[in-house]
């Protein structure tokens, strides 16, 4: 090997040793610097944990405040609805209430219709004196109550007072003779029933008319009634065979027991009357 490359390579490995120093220098300098700024750098990742963990906490408080704001609303609408439901079952409870008062109002009012009916048809009814052909015993307007039954299960006796129809008006009269009977009526007024001569109680008044019962009189039919108005000179009864005539039991509507108006009077009609 000449001199000449003993240098070359003797100022080549200087170079190098003084270029390893110099990195080295640089190195130990980075690393100062480094260390140095270490402080700096935990410092602000700390703070910016601390940040993140305040957020967090912060995001966390928000959530809970939520979720208990929406359980509160939901707990709101649960008791709201709860509420609306006992609301409505109330309402509809009201409604079948009502259903239910009308429906028994319908049935009371039919059962009471339908009493009266059977009372009116099969019991008895009310009705009206028209007239004077009863005075003293019926006034004209006494309200009277007939019964229905009385010849339903029994017959008709003598001196009832008995209502029947005829040509669309309600007579009211007094039973005096009855079936198989003959009446009479003499010119005198005085009555008899086959031949004997009958008190009248209930009339003080000489008849002046023995209408169509006079001379041999007229003997009743099987189920024949012959009546007569107190005010015997001021009625028309069965002296008058044209008009009014005998009466069947199946005429008669029933018979006159209790006395409603005038109030005065009220009450059943007593034997004397009857």
């Amino acid at each position: 090997m000449s001199k000449e490359n003993m240098d070359n390579i003797a100022e080549n490995a200087e170079e190098s040793f003084e270029k390893v120093n110099e990195e080295t220098a640089q190195t130990e300098s980075a690393v100062n610097d480094t260390s140095e700024n270490e402080p700096d750098v935990a410092s602000i990742l700390a703070g910016e944990a601390d940040e993140d963990r305040d957020l967090l906490k912060e995001m966390k408080q928000k959530a809970k405040e939520e979720k208990r704001a929406l359980k509160e609303k939901l707990k709101e609408e649960k008791r709201a609805a709860k509420e609306e439901k006992k609301k409505k079952k109330a309402d509809d409870s009201d409604d079948i209430n009502i259903v239910k008062d009308l429906i028994s109002i319908f049935i009371y009012m039919l059962i009471v219709v339908i009493l009266c009916l059977l009372i009116i048809t099969f019991v008895g009814q009310r009705t009206t004196v028209n007239g004077d052909s009863m005075n003293p015993t019926l006034e004209n307007g006494d309200n009277l109550w007939i019964d229905k039954l009385a010849y339903k299960i029994g017959e008709p006796e003598r001196y009832d007072i008995v209502v029947f129809p005829e040509q669309d008006v309600f007579y009211i009269k007094r039973i005096v003779g009855l079936p198989g009977e003959t009446v009479r009526i003499d010119e005198d007024g005085n009555l008899f029933i086959n031949e004997q001569l009958m008190e009248d109680p209930y009339s003080q008044i000489r008849m002046t008319s023995a209408g169509d019962v006079g001379g041999d009189g007229i003997k009743l039919g099987e189920g024949e009634y012959f009546v007569l108005g107190d005010n015997r000179n001021n009625s028309h009864d069965s002296r008058d065979q044209n008009v009014v005539g005998n009466i069947t039991k199946k005429r008669i509507t029933g018979k006159a027991v209790f006395r409603l108006t005038p109030f005065s009077k009220f009450g059943k009609l007593k034997k004397a009357e009857q």
